[in-house]
């Protein structure tokens, strides 16, 4: 997907801050005056080409696809799973009660969490997954 935004400041190792207004999109929204979405935003984008740029230069940025259904399952699915199983392990391999059950099935689901954020920073730190500037608009 491509956007264009506006480039705010130059940081290192040829990355650059740059902020999108949504401007287009919350214009036509009627729930825009109760939405939680910023109009403007900011984020870091790369710079791989190395391309000559200042601050307040308009540029094209390309923010790879990402399946939302792959990352919804991560975050949502693979936490749910773990609790479900592990009650269903304790209550029936194990026998113990139910209110029990659940106290100690906090302790895989806690697990499960802490992998998926691992798994987060990990996916965050390969190159390809982040935003990169394409060209300079004029």
């Amino acid at each position: 997907m491509k956007e264009k935004v506006e480039v705010c400041s130059i940081k290192e190792n040829n990355m650059v801050e740059v902020k999108k207004i949504r401007a287009e999109a919350c214009a036509s929204c009627g729930s825009a005056s109760v939405c939680g979405v910023k109009k403007e935003f900011k984020f870091n984008a790369g710079n791989p080409d190395k391309i000559d740029l200042k601050p307040g230069d308009n540029v094209v940025i390309e923010i790879p696809e990402i399946s939302l259904t792959k990352i919804s399952f991560i975050v949502y699915g693979i936490p749910t799973i773990v609790l479900i199983f592990s009650l269903l392990i304790f209550i029936s391999i194990f026998r113990i009660s139910e209110i029990n059950s659940l106290f100690f099935s906090l302790i895989p689901l806690l697990l499960s969490i802490v992998v998926v954020i691992l798994y987060d920073k990990k996916y965050k730190l390969r190159s390809g997954n982040k935003p990169r500037i394409i060209k300079i608009v004029k």
